[in-house]
């Protein structure tokens, strides 16, 4: 949602019913994941 749709962290919040806290730690965490995954000696 956030870069797919262009979406800024309060709309997808409000989309899901979370918080915009919540969001951000989702969207760390999704990022991190993708990185490993990817082998990016960075993350």
């Amino acid at each position: 949602m956030r870069f797919g749709e262009q979406k800024t962290i309060r709309e997808i919040a409000r989309d899901l019913a979370r918080s915009e806290g919540a969001v951000k730690q989702l969207q760390l965490r999704g990022l991190q994941n993708l990185r490993a995954r990817l082998g990016d000696p960075n993350g």
